[in-house]
């Protein structure tokens, strides 16, 4: 469930429950990666629990939590400063049901509070049940687009939110073409904004790239330096002196 208003912002709360039936799945869901940035973002987590011989066991005080710096891009010297709050759960067998909730709080500064979200309903493993819900708090009409897909939105009133419900059952695993181009997604998903328009997405990316304005002091050098070069290459040789 993810819930807007522009006085509190984005708070988006997850909850996940898998269960473990050979040996490849343990391999790959004994731990829990979850991903956010400090700058803006706080990350709360719930619970954790396990569910062995029909028993519901509180897993949060037998899993180990660290901080992890994942920076993947600086081969190419950015720096995100994202991290990721790795959680090792020891004792995990196959047979076990694994079930933990949490919320990220906060959203991106550079998109001036305006919103928008992906979500995947299509993974390459079966999924049972999945249920999102935007409660949404503004005045203005959230927009919705599909790829691939027939699902539906459903819309109803919640403790004073306008709530956006999508639902889909028995969802089968898809596989993908190792030959995918990356920047193609053949999963069925669900795109979610509040823009009505390609006008309103460039009056809000316009300002992040617009230059500062010239001082004075530049423009009487600049025109200095024009005034006693001839070329391009000996003005380039006076600004750079």
């Amino acid at each position: 469930q993810i819930r807007v208003d522009a006085s509190s912002g984005v708070h988006k709360f997850s909850r996940v429950a898998y269960s473990i039936v050979n040996q490849a799945g343990l391999d790959e869901f004994a731990a829990i990666d979850l991903d956010f940035d400090p700058t803006y973002q706080k990350l709360i987590v719930h619970g954790i629990w396990l569910y062995r011989d029909g028993r519901r066991i509180n897993y949060s005080d037998r899993s180990r939590f660290e901080v992890l710096n994942r920076e993947s891009e600086l081969d190419l010297n950015l720096y995100s400063g994202k991290k990721t709050l790795h959680i090792l759960l020891e004792d995990i067998r196959v047979g076990d049901s694994l079930e933990y909730s949490f919320t990220v709080v906060g959203d991106n500064p550079v998109f001036d509070g305006i919103f928008s979200f992906e979500q995947a309903f299509e993974w390459q493993v079966p999924v049972q049940d999945q249920s999102l819900r935007i409660a949404w708090g503004k005045s203005n009409d959230l927009q919705f687009d599909f790829n691939d897909s027939d699902l539906e939105v459903s819309e109803s009133y919640l403790d004073g939110y306008r709530a956006y419900s999508i639902q889909k059952k028995h969802s089968r695993a898809r596989r993908s073409d190792s030959q995918t181009p990356s920047w193609y997604s053949p999963f069925e998903s669900v795109y979610a904004n509040e823009v009505d328009s390609w006008d309103e997405v460039a009056a809000w990316a316009l300002p992040l790239y617009s230059l500062p304005e010239t001082s004075l002091e530049v423009l009487e050098i600049a025109a200095q330096i024009k005034a006693v070069s001839s070329t391009v290459e000996d003005k380039i040789v006076l600004a750079l002196r």
